[in-house]
């Protein structure tokens, strides 16, 4: 089984960090994207050659709608 794609992914070029939200259609937040959100603020952290970090959308629509309200009743 395939496994699945990163909601949130860090990449570092140089001094900067790029950490990309990838959650279609509009990188809503719930419980899962909010704990990869923060691994990556972590990787961006523990980065010593990282000093400065772009929180960037995957899509070209939307940076975040902000909470996933559907999700979170869900649960």
């Amino acid at each position: 089984m395939p496994m699945p794609e990163s909601m949130v992914t860090f990449n570092a070029e140089a001094a900067v960090g790029f950490i990309t939200l990838n959650r279609p259609p509009a990188n809503s937040f719930e419980i899962s994207f909010i704990r990869e959100l923060d691994a990556a603020i972590d990787a961006a952290d523990c980065d010593k050659t990282v000093k400065a970090v772009v929180v960037k959308s995957a899509s070209e629509k939307f940076f975040s709608a902000g909470a996933d309200i559907k999700a979170f009743h869900a649960n």
